[in-house]
């Protein structure tokens, strides 16, 4: 993988994939386990990798339990919403998941919810996606999280989707999209989505078609839409709020038009495309967050 992003690091080099911003405010993370988790289980990590990775093993869905116990523990507010939409979009979603797990992520007034996986959702061709409820908290959005792509052979589904001439996903999230309306409707609240990589172009396309079931979206690293799209997006009103991170040398958002509130990550260092795609931004010793220009 490492001399995949040196390859693509010579054919996008990192002025090409800078994205203009302003307002940059600077974070710290100070707590060991981050970089320890990163170290173990990053995209290139030599050890057990398991961010963008589909495992199929039950003690990997307990580590991602337990970083995620650690981010409501020795996170602030801000850090640790950023941290666990990070890690709910780029490791839960890689997990095995089965219905009636219970799954406990932090939440914005401070709680550690548990969430139970309510719906497993086929998208198109063992394109996954996750339906979440919480359990015994009346104030707590249902989720709704998309998979990202997945470079294996049983994630072919997810490889096709992201060359797919409407848009990547989009002919999936459409075929998808009776079961995911349903279950949207089912949960009596409205829902908050969110994706990495082709799950946020999902997440998107969500916001885009059923808005008024929805809470919020949150996407990382997505695709841009195709002009269509773009252009319906422009025609919304009254949308829930949709914010999507981009990493300062990804070369992902540079396909299609992006949409939403776009916020800049970066750690002051230039980094290859893939490290930049996949990077947790919010584990970073030190990185910065600022607004898109455009």
């Amino acid at each position: 993988m490492e001399k995949l992003d040196n390859a693509y690091g010579f054919f996008f080099p990192a002025n090409v994939l800078t994205y203009p911003s302003h307002d940059l405010k600077t974070y710290y993370n100070t707590v060991k386990e981050c970089p320890n988790f990163v170290q173990h289980y990053g995209y290139f990590s030599e050890v057990h990798p398991l961010v963008g990775k589909f495992t199929p093993h039950k003690q990997d869905i307990d580590i991602t339990i337990n970083i995620l116990k650690v981010i409501h523990e020795k996170l602030g507010k801000e850090l640790r919403m950023h941290a666990t939409n990070e890690i709910l979009t780029k490791v839960l979603a890689y997990r095995d998941l089965k219905e009636k797990m219970e799954i406990p992520i932090p939440s914005e007034n401070g709680l550690l919810i548990t969430y139970t996986v309510d719906t497993l959702f086929d998208l198109w061709h063992g394109m996954p996606a996750f339906g979440l409820i919480p359990k015994n908290n009346p104030e707590a959005p249902p989720l709704l999280i998309y998979r990202g792509t997945e470079f294996s052979f049983r994630g072919w589904g997810s490889i096709l989707s992201d060359l797919d001439f409407k848009g990547p996903g989009f002919s999936a999230f459409r075929k998808a999209q009776p079961k995911i309306h349903a279950w949207l409707e089912k949960t009596g609240k409205k829902t908050q989505v969110l994706g990495f990589s082709l799950g946020g172009a999902l997440a998107a396309y969500t916001l885009l078609f059923e808005k008024d079931l929805l809470s919020s979206a949150i996407a990382f690293n997505m695709p841009g839409l195709s002009l269509k799209n773009y252009e319906l997006w422009r025609t919304l009103k009254d949308s829930p709020p949709f914010i999507s991170y981009v990493t300062q040398g990804d070369f992902v958002a540079k396909i299609g038009h992006t949409i939403g509130d776009l916020r800049i990550c970066s750690t002051g260092t230039p980094m290859k495309p893939l490290t930049a795609h996949t990077t947790l931004i919010s584990f970073e010793p030190t990185f910065y967050l600022a607004s898109s220009l455009k």
